[in-house]
């Protein structure tokens, strides 16, 4: 009886153990592949990060506001527009920046009220709206990242994409390009959409400032 008891107990033993040794197998394997993935979107968005030629959109949207950012860029010059948007009591507002050479100026649009400010008092901007989630890291941050992410394809705003996805946050990747479609949380969304090499002189064409007053 002893003899049948401790066989049993060995036995039982060895398949808890085959049990553990499967599911530690499982999650390397799973841990390795989503390693591999973001080491080859970090190798794929080295040649969009840093484009000089391109137009960008930006939507975002929380609760009940909306905001929409569109971005001609051309050798360091751009063209921005920024348009604020909200259910609310405020008035919807719009701001435009603009650089071609030495020649800047901001246009700023509240409600009724047009604003110009030239030269040396113009907003700042980054004028680039090309956005990768930054995988341009070590191998044990991206190990960090396969821990909190599950990572699987998924098509968003019609392109092929890996999905990214945690507790809080759901970041869509373009799974050709690197570069980032869409994020979610919460109330939280933000969609992107860029082409890359498209803008010509024609696109940064100096705003119309009939009707807008110099700051003073």
């Amino acid at each position: 009886m002893d003899k049948k008891i401790k066989s049993k107990r060995k036995y039982v033993g060895k398949l808890i153990f085959i049990i553990l040794a499967l599911i530690l197998i499982i999650f390397f394997i799973s841990i390795f592949r989503k390693v591999i993935i973001l080491s080859k979107i970090s190798g794929i968005t080295i040649g969009y990060t840093n484009q000089d030629n391109f137009y960008g959109e930006m939507y975002t949207y929380e609760n009940k506001n909306f905001s929409v950012i569109k971005t001609y860029k051309l050798n360091g010059n751009y063209l921005t527009t920024i348009s604020l948007y909200s259910n609310g009591d405020e008035e919807n507002r719009k701001i435009t920046m603009y650089k071609n050479g030495d020649d800047e100026l901001s246009l700023i649009e509240v409600g009724d009220s047009k604003t110009v400010l030239n030269n040396d008092d113009t907003l700042s901007v980054n004028g680039s709206l090309i956005n990768s989630y930054n995988y341009q890291n070590s191998i044990w941050e991206r190990i960090k990242l396969s821990l909190v992410f599950k990572i699987t394809k998924q098509e968003m705003n019609s392109k092929e994409c890996y999905l990214l996805e945690s507790s809080k946050w759901k970041i869509y990747i373009d799974a050709n390009t690197g570069l980032l479609v869409r994020e979610e949380q919460n109330s939280y969304v933000r969609d992107y959409y860029y082409e890359v090499n498209s803008v010509s002189k024609e696109d940064l064409k100096k705003p119309d400032t009939t009707g807008f007053k110099e700051a003073r």
